[in-house]
């Protein structure tokens, strides 16, 4: 079995602050009824070795 260690810390694709701010735009959309239901999503990456 082939194992790997990482060679970097997990970054995102976005600041905690721009998530909040997303994550609070999604709530004005909730209720105003634009929308009913949203996927927040945040993608992670990092370095690794095998």
């Amino acid at each position: 079995m082939k194992t790997f260690a990482l060679t970097s810390a997990w970054q995102s694709n976005m600041s905690r602050q721009q998530y909040g701010e997303k994550f609070r735009q999604i709530q004005a959309y909730l209720h105003s009824g634009d929308c009913y239901q949203v996927n927040l999503a945040q993608r992670f990456q990092a370095s690794y070795v095998r």
